[in-house]
Order: structure tokens, then sequence, then C-alpha cells
């Protein structure tokens, strides 16, 4: 019975003042661990921590395949310690990546992009100085895709070069290839149809694409599946009409692009525009105005007509509401006082059914 007590009191200890987890290939950027997005899960809290001991990590010399960081200065006793590995495959042209390390450990950050030694190129470098400061680094024009270093080494006195840190507040490190690098997605409007393009760069176990609708850019509808090209490592061209675009004045569309194991990503947003009806429904009759406005308006149906006179200082300076026909309708505006308005260009603003038409007109008497 004792020793399963003891046992029990060991195991027990064991979970309760486990050591945090140490990655990294030593020295050498060649055995870098690959970013895992799910470090950052659950932050700030929830971390996970990682550790930077000298006796996993020499504080003799950092990887001799890298440049040296500009952010330090080497030497003396503000040299670097000792370095832990990792890369990451590019979710974005932007990443950033923030180390919080514990109250004794002075952290840095040296970003690298090629994949040979010698032939690494330094991208980014960051070291605000100061034990226990959160160190963050962004790194801006990244190819979506592509496979980047980093290293996280201590610096200052040698007490300071070791310790432990997380990743909360990074993002756009990704741990895997997405499965579509995009080049372009754009859409225009033919007619009363909606065609939409977009190009892949490469794909990598790209199922489909799922092109979803909104009217307001929040709520998106499905719409229909376009089968993807698989894997490739070529552009890749896509073409689908919407012949049955939404009515609103403005139609949002994007891409849900779905991996063959289910993941999946969207795309940014593209819009159309409907054409304004009103726009040859709406004619000023005598313009330049020398005595009262008369306009004309063709209705499609029965309505209610908001109009506006506006100047130069964008004053609302008349305004009336008229019950409108189906068919052909004339407006002769006589309001009190419109005759002495000064000479100049106004601006006519009508809103029927919540679409709006504004046209210049000019008073020149």
């Amino acid at each position: 019975m004792l020793r399963k007590i003891f046992a029990l009191l060991v195991l027990l200890n064991t979970f309760l003042f486990a050591p945090a987890q140490i990655l990294g290939g030593g020295t050498l950027f060649s055995n870098a661990v690959v970013f895992n997005p799910s470090w950052i899960s659950g932050c700030p809290a929830g971390g996970t921590s990682f550790s930077n001991q000298a006796v996993f990590e020499p504080t003799t010399a950092i990887d001799p395949c890298a440049p040296a960081p500009t952010c330090v200065i080497p030497g003396g006793s503000n040299a670097s310690g000792s370095d832990v590995w990792f890369s990451f495959f590019a979710q974005s042209a932007t990443a950033t990546i923030a180390v919080n390390p514990s109250a004794s450990f002075n952290a840095a950050i040296q970003a690298f992009s090629g994949s040979a030694c010698p032939g690494l190129t330094q991208i980014g470098c960051s070291d605000i100085g100061g034990i226990n400061q959160v160190e963050t680094l962004v790194l801006t024009s990244l190819s979506i895709n592509q496979l980047y270093y980093f290293r996280v080494f201590g610096f200052g006195n040698p007490a300071a070069r070791t310790g432990t840190y997380t990743f909360c507040g990074s993002a756009g490190l990704g741990s895997t290839v997405l499965a579509v690098s995009l080049i372009n997605f754009n859409a225009t409007r033919q007619n009363n149809t909606a065609v939409l393009n977009w190009t892949t760069e490469s794909e990598n176990n790209n199922a489909y694409f799922e092109i979803e609708r909104s009217e307001n850019g929040t709520s998106y509808s499905p719409v229909v599946k376009v089968a993807g090209a698989g894997t490739t490592s070529f552009n890749t061209p896509y073409i689908f009409t919407d012949i049955t675009p939404l009515t609103s004045a403005v139609t949002y569309y994007r891409l849900k692009e779905v991996s063959t194991d289910g993941s999946f990503k969207y795309s940014f947003a593209v819009t159309i525009r409907r054409d304004n009806n009103l726009k040859n429904a709406v004619t000023v009759l005598n313009n330049p105005v020398a005595g009262n406005l008369n306009i004309s308006v063709n209705a499609t149906a029965p309505g209610i007509m908001q109009l506006k006179i506006i100047n130069n200082s964008g004053q609302v300076v008349y305004q009336q509401k008229n019950n409108l026909v189906r068919g052909h309708n004339i407006f002769n505006i006589t309001a009190a006082g419109f005759l002495n308005y000064a000479k100049g260009i106004y601006n006519l603003q009508v809103t029927i059914n919540n679409e709006k038409l504004n046209k210049k007109f000019i008073i020149a008497r």
C-alpha cells in the first residue's frame, strides 16, 4: 500500500511541477521545429510555455548558418545567448511573432528567408531590451505558402539569456501549406449578371471553392460549388457567372476555399453595384434654370419620391415629397423664395424606394 501511495505522489508531483516544454534543434536552423498555431490558443493564460534553458541550448554561440542579428550588439557583457529555432509557412503577406518572456528572460527575435547554410537572409530583427518585456516582430511583404525561419534567443547579462516564454499575440504563422494561394479575385457586372473571376498561384489538396453572396457584407449564403484543381504549382484561372444576383444596391461575394480534409478559409470580399434605375428615369427639363425648376420622372410603379435641392455649401435649401404614378410624371417646383436663390450650381437629389440619384443643375438668371 505504501508503495502505491508513493508512486501516486511521484506521478502527481510530475504532473503539477512539470517543466516547460523544450523545443528547437539545438543551435542549428536545419532542425527547426514547425510552428504550431495551437500554441497560442487560450492566450494569455493558456498559451504553451517553452523553455530556452541553457542546459539544452548552449550559450556559447548561436547558429553560424545565419547572419548576425542587427538588432543587438554582439560581444562583451551584451553577447547573445542560446537560440531556439522555429519555422512557419506564411498564411498572409504579414505575420506577427510575439514572444512573452518570463520575469528573468530578455528575449530577442530574428527572422529569415532562405533554406541553405550559408544562404539565410535576415528579414526582421527585434530586441526592445529589458527583462520580462514582450518582444514583437512584424514581418511584411511575405509570400503566401513560403517557408520562413525565426529564432528566439537571449540577450544581455548571462542571467538574462535563458528563460521561458509563450507566443501569445502571434499571428499569420502556419504549420502547413494553405490549400490555396490566391493571386486575384474580382467581380464585374455584365448586363443583369455578375461575372466572378479568380486565379490561384498554387493549390494544395484543394477540394473545391464555394461562392457565397451577401447584401450587407456580414451575412452570407452559399451560391454554388466550383471544383478545385487539387494540388498544383501552376496558375489556375476560374470563372463563374451569377445569373441571379441580389437586387440590393450592392452585392458582396467571397470564396470559401475548402481542403480535402474539410478545413477551409475565406477570401476577401468583392462587390458589384446595381445599375441605378433612376439614371435615365429623372430628367431636369430646363437646365440652366431661369425661372421655375421643371423635372420629369418616368416611374415603373406607383410610389413616393423624396426631392431635395442642395446648394454648393451642402445645405438643403428646399425639399418636398411627391406621389408618383406609373409612367410619366411632371413636377414644376414653384416654392416661395426659389426664384430668389443665388446664381450658381445646385444639386438635385431624388430618392425613390431607397434608391438615390444626384443631378447637377444651374440657376442662371
